[in-house]
């Protein structure tokens, strides 16, 4: 991408993650045409957030931002320019469709882009408790030609994958951070996608999937690396919780149309209870299925031990899970069986506590630089969040 190309996509990935308005960067390179043109295809009329629309809470606050860019931009204009921009907010919407007047979509997208500008009563806007949203994020892949898909009209986007997600906005609901994406999610994401062989054609399983976010991205990494022709022998993707709702919001994010993971002929959605590995009748029967049904090669989490709603139990039984999920080498000549594990360091004492118990339980751990300074995967999280990724097996 050229330097334009690139902050006009960074505004993109931007409003499709939901990013804070306040930390969006104004595209300084680009011309006032080229960024009404960007916003008109790429963002008003793009068919996928018209399927998958960000919440309105989230469009009012993008477009005020948006609009008031663009005034300040045409005041810093030379008269000479041609271009006249009203400070009204509904007159540099219209000229937000500039070059598309005449498009049939126009005067919907007027009558769209005031309302999300009206203020509705209730509770001030700010106030409301935010609403569930669709959130789709970006990352870097194999180019999209060699899948069949169409680039971009308006730059080229075609060594970028998407995974979209119903998710809520809110840390905690019903009692779970599960309904929501975590940072960890897309550092341990981008490691598998630098590093695809460690899940291609392998059963991986999931413990805490949430909404389902990295099991998007395995199952598209699982079918782009493998050929149309052995589709069969994708390999498997089995993801667990515990909380009904969340598996629910995760089923339903697999087969949205628009994700990859829609397609592929071997994922499993099911609840998994880690506290029976503490129990003896209990954990004879987890291992069973572990070992029968699932027979994972691979084991992944991503900020599994969220201290909102931390219980220092869900250590032991987090580590009794890995040690059952390990105990045995697989039978499919994939090799050790391992785990990936990714926290987020908020809490040390946390850390260090699973560490003991990682090492307690006879499991070898070693800590994995996952490369990842700024991931390819869209930012929607604070830049100073560190996350650690470890690597966990039997020791030999």
């Amino acid at each position: 991408m050229t330097p334009t190309e690139q902050e006009l996509f960074r505004v993109l990935v931007g409003f499709a993650s939901l990013r804070p308005v306040n930390s969006l960067k104004w595209p300084a390179y680009s011309s006032i045409q080229n960024i009404h043109h960007f916003l008109l295809h790429s963002v008003l009329l793009n068919p996928h957030f018209s399927s998958y629309p960000p919440s309105t809470e989230y469009q009012r606050n993008f477009w005020k931002w948006a609009i008031e860019n663009l005034e300040t931009a045409q005041r810093e204009l030379r008269p000479e320019a041609g271009q006249c921009l009203s400070v009204s907010s509904s007159k540099v919407l219209r000229t937000v469709l500039g070059a598309a007047s005449n498009f049939r979509t126009v005067g919907a997208f007027q009558h769209a882009s005031v309302d999300l500008l009206d203020i509705h009563p209730g509770l001030p806007f700010g106030h409301q408790p935010p609403s569930d949203s669709y959130v789709t994020h970006y990352w870097q892949s194999i180019p999209r030609e060699v899948l069949g898909l169409p680039s971009s009209n308006v730059f080229d986007l075609s060594q970028y994958t998407t995974a979209t997600l119903l998710e809520s906005r809110r840390t905690v609901e019903s009692g779970t951070t599960g309904l929501r994406t975590w940072r960890a999610s897309f550092v341990l994401a981008h490691y598998l996608a630098e590093n695809p062989d460690l899940i291609k054609n392998r059963r991986v399983l999931e413990l805490g999937s949430g909404i389902g976010f990295l099991g998007i991205v395995v199952a598209s990494l699982q079918l782009q690396h493998t050929k149309s022709s052995s589709r069969n022998d994708v390999g498997g993707l089995y993801l667990t919780d515990v909380n009904e709702e969340v598996l629910s919001r995760c089923k339903n994010n697999l087969i949205l149309p628009c994700n990859f993971s829609s397609t592929h002929p071997n994922i499993h959605v099911q609840e998994l209870d880690w506290f029976a590995s503490l129990h003896c009748n209990q954990s004879v029967a987890l291992a069973s299925h572990l070992e029968h049904e699932l027979r994972p090669d691979i084991i992944l989490g991503a900020d599994i031990l969220l201290p909102k709603v931390f219980d220092p139990s869900l250590i032991p039984a987090l580590v009794g899970v890995l040690k059952i999920a390990l105990g045995k080498e697989n039978t499919g000549g994939n090799g050790q069986r391992c785990a990936f594990i990714a926290l987020t360091l908020r809490n040390q004492v946390t850390v260090e506590a699973f560490l003991t118990h990682v090492q307690d339980a006879n499991l070898g751990i070693t800590e994995v630089s996952s490369g990842v300074e700024y991931p390819l995967m869209s930012r929607a999280f604070p830049d100073e969040d560190v996350v650690n990724l470890f690597k966990i097996t039997t020791k030999q």
